[in-house]
């Protein structure tokens, strides 16, 4: 993703949502949402489609897989 002209981070969530105020905090990141019911796999290729600089997790479960 581009924003003012330079690269944005990426951040995944495991959720369908986050609060607006989160949002609003987070907005200088491309935020990538998984979904209510993620499972691992669903969160590693997510991992590796979108290589983030961080996880938000709010379901699932997070192994070793998703560093990549």
């Amino acid at each position: 993703a581009q924003g003012r002209g330079k690269p944005v981070s990426t951040i995944v969530i495991t959720a369908d949502a986050i609060a607006p105020s989160a949002v609003a905090l987070l907005k200088d990141y491309d935020l990538v949402y998984t979904g209510k019911t993620p499972t691992p796999d669903d969160i590693v290729a997510l991992c590796k489609r979108h290589n983030p600089v961080a996880l938000v997790v709010r379901y699932g479960k997070v192994g070793a897989a998703a560093k990549g």
